[in-house]
């Protein structure tokens, strides 16, 4: 006899996701604030780290074997959460250059 476990109790929540997502972008834009050639390398390891989370949540929730059970329990909020919510913090560093490059003169902390 077998016995399947229910996938959601083991499993983040969508909001969860976002949380752990918030926390990482607010750390990644404290970090680039500091100097541009580090938030240029900031942007670079967050592009990579979370294009890596994102790529892998994606090979295992939409292509892999637990597909059907993920869709069918979790739905395609927490699956968009877990694609999306690791790039949230490259598009904060993102927009902190962006930011700094504007007002590179006037603001002291972007050097």
């Amino acid at each position: 006899m077998t016995t399947r476990a229910e996938i959601a109790d083991k499993m983040l929540s969508a909001l969860e996701v976002f949380v752990g997502a918030a926390l990482a972008t607010a750390a990644c834009a404290g970090i680039a604030r500091i100097n541009r050639m580090l938030a240029w390398s900031m942007l670079a390891m967050t592009i990579l780290l979370g294009g890596w989370l994102s790529y892998a949540a994606a090979a295992e929730f939409v292509l892999g074997d637990l597909r059907d059970a993920v869709w069918r329990e979790l739905g395609w909020p927490w699956v968009l959460a877990t694609i999306a919510g690791p790039l949230v913090p490259a598009i904060c560093v993102m927009f902190v250059l962006v930011l700094a490059t504007r007002s590179s003169d006037s603001e002291p902390g972007m050097k």
